[in-house]
């Protein structure tokens, strides 16, 4: 499944780590975006780049 994880750059949850240890769990397109105006919840606090993420996608047909 193409996927686009969101980090928040300011997620007091589970903030972003250096390396993308997830990557090797994805076997399609994948890329990790670091959001550095948003935290934990990224539809709510970044919409911009969630919206943009979603159209980023690859289309599955």
């Amino acid at each position: 499944m193409p996927s686009i994880v969101h980090q928040g750059h300011n997620d007091g949850v589970g903030p972003p780590q250096d390396e993308d240890v997830d990557r090797l769990q994805f076997t399609s397109f994948y890329e990790r975006w670091i959001v550095d105006v948003a935290g934990h919840n990224l539809p709510k606090e970044a919409p911009e780049a969630f919206a943009a993420a979603v159209l980023t996608l690859p289309n599955l047909e």
